[in-house]
């Protein structure tokens, strides 16, 4: 069998394991080496966690009546990598998703039929989530190490920019200048301008990876380390500066964040540590309060605009690992109310406009619940799902899966709550927020 470096499916490193875990992130690995040595990625990950294992909730009724369509690129480039990313949707309802080596726009004929309006090859597998900015560009990062900007129509913008290799939790985030932000491989943050012109030094100059999804409000980028610590980094400057002094323990947590980040009404930045605790910060980095989660949380919280904050967990140890959904009041910190689930939940919720909250978890079953947390239906699927999903108009919700497949099921949502609904916030992934404060 062959000892060769394996692709983590979370963190999407060339890593050597250290021990059992990926050298990069520490996610723990299950290793497969195919009869040709090739590397195959892994899709059993899981960490320590001590809680009590949970009950299991009466299953919601099943019917393979909801997929609507699946959609998968054939992996003769790269090695088949599972989905955890977030598809984005256009102002037309059309699916803009990263499936493997691919930027692919999905859209729906009358008659229900899929329609695959274009594919654009990237020469690499794609990590991260698209960005729809204001003008209608999409920008993705590539395992190629460019950052793709592409029109409506599946033409580019401007010539790929090569900014060396994405990290695996990071997206392209694109303010309303329309400038073009990446998260450096070797830490910091690099500048694309509207133009595509890459600048010639790092705009944001720091020594650890700002390996995860920020969120743009006020010209401040919010975004989390591996230095432990939310950064807040002034856009408006020649060159950024971090707003927040972390040696006064301002947007200080206890270890990585790779979660995406959120804000919520105060306002408030939201960050989930690799301690397992959930973080409320003031726009100064000051800490407003944190909560012990129950387990790992891998996805990114979304919230209404109650006040309630939805997350998922894997819950537990190894083979005994159990999941759950939870229902936080942020007023209180407080549980209101937690869904139990046979297997965890790596995924983002995603909260739709009917009142019902979709999750999958790493059973593959799909999950539709509503905001009382009691089930309303789930829908099994082959492989595990620790992706986000996105609405389409016409009454579907799409998830990417660990076989590196789209599956779209019938729901009755057709677009989404209001809040912080799905990861990084809105249908384009914009993570462009407006809140007073």
């Amino acid at each position: 069998m062959s000892t060769a470096k394996v692709i983590c499916a979370y963190c999407g490193e060339l890593t050597s394991p250290h021990g059992t875990h990926c050298e990069c992130c520490f996610v723990e690995l299950t290793v497969n080496v195919g009869d040709n040595d090739r590397l195959v990625d892994d899709t059993s990950h899981s960490a320590s966690i001590v809680t009590e294992k949970p009950a299991s909730n009466d299953p919601a009724p099943s019917s393979s009546s909801r997929v609507a369509w699946n959609f998968a690129v054939t992996a003769g480039r790269v090695p088949v990598q599972p989905l955890r990313n977030c598809p984005a949707v256009d102002d037309l309802g059309r699916l803009v998703a990263c499936v493997q080596d691919e930027l692919v726009m999905l859209s729906e004929s009358g008659d229900g039929n899929l329609v695959v309006e274009w594919r654009l090859p990237t020469g690499g597998f794609i990590p991260g989530s698209p960005t729809i900015s204001a003008d209608g560009l999409i920008r993705v990062h590539s395992l190629s190490g460019c950052v793709y900007c592409v029109r409506h129509d599946g033409d580019l913008a401007w010539e790929p920019v090569t900014a060396g290799e994405p990290l695996g939790w990071a997206t392209p985030l694109v303010d309303a200048a329309g400038n073009t932000w990446i998260s450096a491989y070797s830490g910091g943050l690099i500048r694309i301008s509207t133009q595509g012109v890459l600048d010639s030094r790092q705009y944001y100059r720091c020594a650890s990876k700002l390996d995860s999804i920020g969120v743009i409000h006020n010209q401040t980028l919010f975004i989390g380390a591996e230095d432990q610590c939310v950064h807040a980094i002034d856009l408006s400057q020649s060159r950024g500066v971090n707003r927040w002094d972390h040696s006064a323990g301002r947007g200080r947590t206890g270890w990585y964040i790779n979660s995406p980040l959120m804000m919520i009404d105060g306002p408030l930045i939201v960050a989930i540590s690799r301690d397992d605790q959930l973080y409320a910060f003031h726009l100064d980095g000051r800490e407003t309060w944190k909560f012990q989660l129950p387990g790992q949380v891998l996805g990114s919280p979304v919230a209404t605009v109650d006040r309630r904050l939805y997350f998922g967990a894997a819950v537990g140890h190894d083979d005994s690992r159990t999941g759950c959904l939870c229902c936080l009041d942020t007023r209180t910190q407080q549980i209101v109310w937690r869904y139990n689930t046979a297997a965890p939940v790596e995924s983002t919720p995603v909260l739709g406009n009917d009142g019902v909250v979709y999750f999958g978890d790493n059973d593959g079953i799909v999950h539709a619940i509503d905001k009382g947390g009691d089930p309303v239906w789930t829908e099994q699927l082959p492989s595990a799902i620790r992706s986000a999903a996105a609405f389409l108009p016409n009454g579907r919700v799409v998830f990417g899966s660990d076989d590196g497949s789209l599956t779209a099921l019938r729901c009755e949502a057709t677009g989404l709550a209001a809040g912080w609904p799905k990861q990084m916030a809105n249908s384009q992934n914009s993570a462009i927020i407006s809140m007073d404060g």
